[in-house]
């Protein structure tokens, strides 16, 4: 398999100028991206975390297969050295950005919003991945995940040339995923977990990246005028101290 250089996981990480000027946005909503292999239990926990969470949205990346541009052959995708940021996903994207403004009606006022983001390419996918206030990753093996697809969609009309396309090259695509994926979590789980102990380990999660936030933001505050604005715990502490510092 093909390791990728330090230029392509620079060119991954690389900022991106107008994504970060909508994170800085003041009361945006936290995203939180689900991710996990083909199988993995994305989509369940993503709408089961949806039901738990007060005033939360739920994005599916497959809603938006229309407007979405995919490599042409994936396995020349994969060999070519499996570079995420192929795919192109304006919609995907605008959708993101409108429920992460500030100025939403989509959600309820004056509460914590939330959108629960189903992502299959993480932040590996830098134009959607730099919009995701917290990465999660569901560890599922992937024998698993091939038997829920297979009691998902049923057998192909020729299972032994798709499981040989499995063991010669996409075996390798969902290692190569796991590994892209897993490299930029937050916070990686244990896919085989029962989805109420998955949902109830990403909510403390939640409460304690909210809580180390304000902590930051509130001595942050103590230093400086108190006539300053409030702060959003969705940013990191860095955001916060440079949106803090731009505001003086």
């Amino acid at each position: 398999m093909k390791v990728h250089s330090e230029a392509f996981w620079k060119e991954t990480q690389r900022p991106n100028t107008r994504l970060e000027k909508v994170r800085n946005i003041s009361s945006t909503a936290i995203v939180i991206g689900i991710g996990a292999t083909s199988g993995g239990g994305k989509t369940r926990i993503a709408e089961e975390l949806e039901k738990t969470l007060n005033n939360a949205k739920t994005v599916h990346f497959d809603e938006f297969d229309d407007t979405t541009e995919h490599p042409a052959d994936m396995r020349s995708w994969l060999q070519s050295g499996a570079n995420y940021n192929e795919f192109k996903t304006p919609g995907l994207t605008k959708r993101l950005l409108e429920l992460k403004r500030s100025d939403s009606h989509e959600f309820i006022a004056d509460q914590d919003r939330f959108i629960v983001f189903d992502a299959p390419l993480g932040r590996a996918h830098r134009e959607t991945g730099q919009l995701i206030d917290l990465m999660v990753f569901l560890d599922t093996p992937l024998d698993i995940a091939m038997a829920r697809r297979l009691v998902r969609d049923g057998f192909q009309d020729n299972p032994e040339l798709a499981l040989k396309g499995y063991l010669e090259w996409s075996r390798d695509l969902f290692l190569e995923h796991i590994h892209q994926l897993s490299t930029t979590s937050d916070l990686i789980l244990d896919g085989t977990l029962q989805p109420s102990v998955l949902v109830a380990r990403i909510v403390d999660e939640l409460k304690k990246r909210r809580s180390e936030c304000s902590s930051s933001a509130q001595a942050i505050s103590r230093s400086k005028s108190p006539t300053k604005p409030v702060f959003n715990c969705a940013m990191t502490t860095a955001e916060i101290k440079a949106d803090y510092d731009a505001t003086k």
